[in-house]
Protein backbone atom coordinates (compact mmCIF):
# COMPACT_ATOMS: atom_id res chain seq x y z
CA UNK A 1 0.00 0.00 0.00
CA UNK A 2 2.91 2.63 1.17
CA UNK A 3 4.39 1.82 -2.36
CA UNK A 4 1.33 2.77 -4.47
CA UNK A 5 0.55 5.58 -2.52
CA UNK A 6 4.65 6.42 -3.20
CA UNK A 7 4.14 6.18 -6.79
CA UNK A 8 1.01 7.90 -7.20
CA UNK A 9 2.36 11.02 -5.22
CA UNK A 10 5.33 10.81 -7.64
CA UNK A 11 3.45 10.56 -10.50
CA UNK A 12 1.08 13.66 -9.29
CA UNK A 13 4.29 15.78 -8.50
CA UNK A 14 5.90 14.97 -11.47
CA UNK A 15 2.31 16.03 -13.87
CA UNK A 16 2.04 19.11 -11.45
CA UNK A 17 5.64 20.00 -12.76
CA UNK A 18 5.17 19.40 -16.41
CA UNK A 19 1.79 21.98 -16.26
CA UNK A 20 3.65 24.51 -14.92
CA UNK A 21 6.30 24.05 -17.12
CA UNK A 22 3.42 24.20 -20.28
CA UNK A 23 1.77 27.62 -18.22
CA UNK A 24 5.55 28.93 -18.12
CA UNK A 25 6.25 28.44 -21.83
CA UNK A 26 2.65 29.59 -22.97
CA UNK A 27 3.20 32.96 -20.83
CA UNK A 28 6.45 33.77 -22.09
CA UNK A 29 5.04 33.06 -25.86
CA UNK A 30 2.86 35.79 -24.89
CA UNK A 31 5.21 38.09 -23.02
CA UNK A 32 7.43 38.73 -26.58
CA UNK A 33 7.41 42.34 -27.67
CA UNK A 34 5.36 43.08 -30.90
CA UNK A 35 8.34 44.23 -32.87
CA UNK A 36 9.52 40.53 -32.42
CA UNK A 37 6.67 38.74 -33.58
CA UNK A 38 6.80 41.05 -36.26
CA UNK A 39 10.03 40.09 -37.41
CA UNK A 40 9.11 36.42 -36.91
CA UNK A 41 5.44 36.54 -39.25
CA UNK A 42 7.68 38.28 -42.28
CA UNK A 43 10.36 36.07 -42.11
CA UNK A 44 12.85 38.95 -40.87
CA UNK A 45 15.16 38.62 -38.02
CA UNK A 46 14.19 40.15 -35.04
CA UNK A 47 17.35 42.65 -35.08
CA UNK A 48 16.60 43.88 -38.62
CA UNK A 49 12.96 44.15 -37.95
CA UNK A 50 13.43 46.47 -34.68
CA UNK A 51 16.00 48.55 -36.59
CA UNK A 52 13.59 49.15 -39.23
CA UNK A 53 10.87 50.12 -36.80
CA UNK A 54 13.06 52.48 -34.86
CA UNK A 55 14.80 54.00 -38.67
CA UNK A 56 11.00 54.58 -39.48
CA UNK A 57 10.65 56.26 -36.04
CA UNK A 58 13.73 58.63 -36.71
CA UNK A 59 13.00 59.54 -40.11
CA UNK A 60 9.59 60.71 -39.21
CA UNK A 61 11.16 62.60 -36.44
CA UNK A 62 13.52 64.28 -38.60
CA UNK A 63 11.02 64.98 -41.04
CA UNK A 64 8.35 66.53 -38.62
CA UNK A 65 10.97 69.37 -37.43
CA UNK A 66 11.75 70.15 -40.68
CA UNK A 67 7.99 70.73 -41.54
CA UNK A 68 8.02 72.63 -38.63
CA UNK A 69 11.25 74.45 -39.30
CA UNK A 70 9.67 75.12 -42.97
CA UNK A 71 6.75 76.82 -40.80
CA UNK A 72 8.81 79.11 -38.66
CA UNK A 73 11.26 80.08 -41.56
CA UNK A 74 7.10 80.98 -43.54
CA UNK A 75 6.04 83.04 -40.46
CA UNK A 76 9.15 84.57 -40.40
CA UNK A 77 8.49 86.08 -43.54
CA UNK A 78 5.13 87.35 -43.04
CA UNK A 79 6.12 88.63 -40.01
CA UNK A 80 8.50 90.92 -41.74
CA UNK A 81 6.40 91.75 -44.50
CA UNK A 82 3.42 93.07 -42.45
CA UNK A 83 4.70 96.27 -41.31
CA UNK A 84 5.39 97.26 -44.92
CA UNK A 85 1.89 96.26 -46.10
CA UNK A 86 0.80 98.40 -43.36
CA UNK A 87 2.85 101.09 -44.50
CA UNK A 88 1.89 100.45 -48.32
CA UNK A 89 -1.68 100.40 -47.33
CA UNK A 90 -1.57 103.53 -45.30
CA UNK A 91 -0.16 105.69 -48.68
CA UNK A 92 -2.50 104.28 -50.68
CA UNK A 93 -5.12 105.63 -48.35
CA UNK A 94 -3.71 108.74 -48.08
CA UNK A 95 -3.87 109.01 -51.39
CA UNK A 96 -6.89 108.22 -52.25
CA UNK A 97 -8.39 110.53 -49.33
CA UNK A 98 -6.28 113.18 -51.31
CA UNK A 99 -7.36 112.57 -54.09
CA UNK A 100 -10.90 112.78 -53.63
CA UNK A 101 -10.12 116.25 -51.53
CA UNK A 102 -8.69 117.95 -54.57
CA UNK A 103 -11.33 116.91 -56.74
CA UNK A 104 -13.93 118.52 -54.62
CA UNK A 105 -11.18 121.63 -54.18
CA UNK A 106 -11.43 121.31 -50.55
CA UNK A 107 -7.63 120.70 -50.87
CA UNK A 108 -4.01 122.48 -52.73
CA UNK A 109 -2.59 119.83 -55.61
CA UNK A 110 -0.15 118.37 -54.16
CA UNK A 111 -0.41 119.41 -50.99
CA UNK A 112 0.08 115.93 -49.14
Amino acid sequence: MDVLREREMKDSLERQLVDEQKTREQRNKMKKPISVVKGVLTGTPMKTAESVAWGRAINSKKERKERNLVKERQQRVVRQLRPSRVRERKRERVQQVSYECEREGKLKPGAL
